[in-house]
């Protein structure tokens, strides 16, 4: 089984959230962790996966509130935090 390669934009696309999410997340000391797939792809591939297409993060569960209080900083980056 082959499985298709990610498209090098959304790869890319993928780099810049992750920088994103980091800077947010240091400049208001909010730590978390990569978890799945993100984790997986960091060891196994030094990166990510060249066939996925999202991110996968931890926050410890005491730390949500302090996360959505950040939904306006994401907003002005161009992201929205939703519940799903």
């Amino acid at each position: 089984m082959s499985l298709k390669k990610t498209k090098s934009n959304i790869i890319k696309n993928l780099y810049q959230i992750a920088y994103d999410v980091h800077s947010i997340f240091e400049v208001y000391d909010l730590k978390y962790w990569m978890i799945g797939g993100t984790l997986l792809g960091a060891v196994r591939h030094g990166g990510i996966i060249p066939w996925d297409d999202d991110l996968d993060l931890g926050i410890d569960k005491k730390d949500v509130k302090k996360f959505l209080s950040l939904k306006k900083i994401f907003s002005k980056c161009g992201y929205k935090i939703v519940k799903t």
